[in-house]
């Protein structure tokens, strides 16, 4: 029922829920901090979190349910920046790439693996220019499988 407007992004606490281990779902006695994924205009109604919350069961990640209201503690001073930066643990993300197709009736094709990327090398004659042209692809896609590995620190 407040009155403020919170812009995606900002961050909160709220008294009583914490983080939990992620083995023993115990609290970790640190408050669990939510961040806005959908912009909110103040007043009654629901705010849209970027985690989903899980109160029990194998992918519990806070120590209690979350009350129907409560004051919500924001990060940092209203109106003010703060550089914002990443660590994360080098498992929470996955980089996959795919082999691509080797052409044919070109001069030369080669594809490559080394740990896990795969790199295609094409060079091809133009006969209108007199020139080889030359190119190197990689199809890959990126994937945050545990976005609880990672962290914001505050600058």
């Amino acid at each position: 029922t407040g009155t403020g407007a919170m812009v995606v992004g900002d961050q909160f606490t709220l008294t009583g829920i914490f983080e939990v281990n992620p083995d023993t779902k115990q609290s970790t006695g640190i408050l669990k901090v939510f961040t806005v994924a959908v912009a909110y205009a103040g007043g009654a109604g629901n705010i849209t979190v970027s985690q989903t919350i899980y109160t029990s069961g194998p992918y519990q990640n806070v120590s209690a349910a979350l009350p129907t209201t409560t004051t919500l503690v924001f990060i940092g001073t209203l109106s003010t920046g703060y550089p914002r930066n990443l660590a994360f643990h080098r498992d929470s993300t996955i980089l996959a790439t795919a082999d691509l197709e080797l052409p044919k009736g070109v001069d030369m094709a080669s594809r490559a693996s080394l740990d896990g990327l795969s790199l295609r090398f094409v060079r091809q004659y133009d006969a209108t220019t007199d020139n080889f042209l030359a190119r190197f692809d990689i199809l890959y896609g990126v994937k945050v499988a545990r976005p609880e590995w990672g962290v914001i620190i505050y600058g």
